[in-house]
């Protein structure tokens, strides 16, 4: 939750200073501030996907399973913060992945299915 708000607060700071500089965003973790510079500065932004987050804040992502021992008070924090991440990460230009297995055959398709920009694999 911290991280997202520190990220906010200095998407602010580059909206107020010096935003008329940039053609292109580059933005890696967390992907919160991308509809804010889409939006309110009309720039293309790049999302820098090393691994998507609602994956491993359980900790249990191992060897392509998924395991489900979230307790009942974490998934009901984790959902809205899945939920954003989710949302704010579909709004990107372009997605580049850091490996295959994050990239648009594996992770990013499969956990953020509405996405509908193509993601591409920047390094394998």
């Amino acid at each position: 939750m911290f991280a997202h708000a520190r990220q906010l607060h200095l998407t602010m700071h580059l909206m107020r200073m010096s935003v008329h500089q940039y053609d292109v965003f580059f933005v890696d973790q967390p992907s919160t501030c991308i509809p804010f510079l889409r939006m309110f500065c009309g720039k293309r932004v790049v999302f820098y996907c090393h691994f998507p987050d609602k994956l491993l804040a359980n900790g249990a992502y191992v060897e392509g399973r998924r395991k489900k021992n979230a307790s009942i008070l974490k998934s009901i924090y984790r959902f809205p913060m899945d939920w954003l991440e989710e949302v704010t990460t579909r709004q990107a230009d372009i997605i580049l992945a850091d490996s295959k297995f994050t990239g648009p055959s594996d992770q990013i398709a499969l956990h953020f299915p509405e996405t509908p920009t193509e993601s591409r694999i920047s390094w394998n």
